[in-house]
């Protein structure tokens, strides 16, 4: 079954074929210098998107049916009362103004 990313695997394959005849072709179809610098800029970069790919590939989730199967149970916790003191919870005292610190 193909995902939407296997889309960069592909793109990943035609860049290195492409960066491939591009480097080590025999036909000109770029002046010498052009197919020396973006031959392998294209060939490395069609590599490092198959190997993001297949990480892409490897790590997602494929249980696509089980997590629409799945129920989800929310447990809240019971709110007990409060009693506002005024002042944060933790707060000992605070030092007078310009003290800067909250104790």
């Amino acid at each position: 079954m193909l995902r939407k990313s296997d889309g960069i695997g592909g793109a990943g394959l035609l860049m290195v074929i492409l960066g491939g005849a591009l480097f080590m072709g025999q036909d000109v179809v770029a002046p010498v210098w052009v197919s020396f610098l973006i031959g392998p800029l294209v060939w490395y970069t069609g590599f490092a998107l198959i190997i993001s790919w297949i990480i892409v590939r490897w790590l997602g989730s494929d249980n696509s049916e089980e997590t629409e199967a799945a129920t989800q149970t929310v447990i809240r916790p019971a709110r007990r009362p409060t009693q506002f003191t005024g002042a944060p919870r933790g707060v000992l005292h605070e030092i007078p103004a310009m003290g800067g610190f909250i104790l």
